[in-house]
């Protein structure tokens, strides 16, 4: 059932404004999550179980404190908590990472072929950009993302099949001219190759990680992009609105908007709906209409206030001390595997969140927050303790 839920996820995220679809990724989750309430046996409970329970009942706080806010938005934000909790009682269902693969290869595949094409492009203002028939071309550089993940966690870990891929999901998010998912080419292979070759983190690993990061910025910064049809970005100058598309003007309005808030609205925020209230500031000086916040953080803050974004950070925190244990002592390889994806998910949240309001995209949230589950239960069995 988790195999379903997951390729499930990858059909409706591709259909995506067909709303019938979306809503039937919801009900699947949920009667998913029934199922396995029926038959539960929840191990030991950790610290992360009550944060992620005290986060869904602020969600519902925040959403009654707010009753004009978006519903569409608190349940996404409900499907991180019923997400994390599907994964700490399904521990007993593997993954069928096999099954998985060959949808994210195909998946890649024929992206790459259609490509060539010259199917699939949209005029993205001055350029062309590829979107794969996604609605957005950052949503075609992520689902590209998430599929080189199950890509290269059942792979052979060899540098010729590595390479083939890389190569593939490479040219593919370059195409989408997603630069927020530019990172993500070489971290996400880097990743999985370490932790499958039994690396764990530290913090050689780290450092390693931040001069990799470094070294690939400067590289980056050698090119012109827009001699090649590409997005430009220009690092003298790189909170501009030709680098930002925009959202510099976003963020300005929302750190003006948070600025008017009272002492109890910066504290627990302002419903669901404040991003595009304070957007709506935006189209009266700049003309344009209202927009999403176009980062998580922003999002947080703006709409569930600083205890929002405290008790996400929290969940952070935490995951990042999960995914240290976890990809150190689970050493049977599906739970390494479960370890292994979960860390990579959560690198792309962190990264896209930067410019994208992720937080309230299942795309990434209900995989992500699921295999967060998964592993905090992989970490109480007793072939692990």
């Amino acid at each position: 059932m988790i195999t379903f839920l997951i390729f499930f996820r990858f059909i409706s995220d591709f259909f995506w404004n067909i709303k019938f679809i979306s809503l039937l990724s919801f009900l699947l989750l949920g009667v998913i999550f029934f199922i396995f309430m029926m038959r539960m046996r929840l191990l030991k409970s950790p610290i992360s179980d009550f944060l992620f329970l005290f986060f869904l009942f602020y969600s519902l706080f925040v959403f009654l404190s707010y009753p004009d806010s978006a519903l569409i938005d608190f349940i996404k934000f409900s499907m991180i908590s019923i997400g994390y909790f599907l994964g700490r009682i399904s521990y007993q269902e593997r993954v069928g990472y096999r099954f998985l693969f060959f949808i994210s290869a195909f998946a890649v595949l024929v992206f790459f072929v259609v490509s060539l094409f010259g199917v699939g492009y949209k005029q993205w203002g001055s350029v062309v950009t590829f979107s794969g028939g996604y609605y957005f071309k950052t949503d075609l550089a992520i689902a590209v993302a998430i599929f080189s993940i199950f890509i290269y966690v059942y792979l052979p870990v060899s540098f010729f099949s590595y390479l083939i891929f890389f190569s593939i999901c490479g040219y593919l998010i370059f195409l989408s001219n997603s630069r927020i998912c530019l990172p993500l080419i070489f971290l996400l292979p880097f990743l999985v190759w370490y932790f499958r070759k039994g690396g764990a983190i530290s913090l050689g690993f780290l450092l390693l990680c931040i001069i990799s990061m470094a070294l690939f910025v400067l590289v980056i910064s050698l090119f012109d992009f827009s001699a090649f049809g590409f997005l430009a970005i220009d690092f003298n100058s790189f909170f501009s609105g030709e680098n930002l598309q925009g959202r510099n003007k976003i963020w300005a309005a929302l750190i003006s908007h948070y600025q008017t808030y009272t002492p109890l609205e910066a504290v627990f925020g302002r419903g669901y709906l404040a991003d595009q209230e304070a957007t709506s500031l935006y189209m009266y000086n700049f003309g344009s209409g209202s927009h999403r916040a176009h980062s998580s953080y922003f999002y947080l803050l703006l709409c569930t206030g600083i205890v929002g974004c405290l008790l996400f950070l929290c969940m952070v925190v935490q995951a990042v001390f999960i995914i240290f244990k976890s990809t150190a002592r689970c050493s049977l390889p599906e739970l390494k595997k479960d370890a292994i994806v979960f860390s990579c998910f959560m690198c792309i949240f962190l990264i896209v969140s930067l410019t994208t309001e992720s937080i309230i995209r299942p795309q990434i949230t209900v995989p992500l927050f699921l295999f967060y589950g998964r592993s905090v239960s992989n970490l109480k069995l007793p072939s692990v303790i």
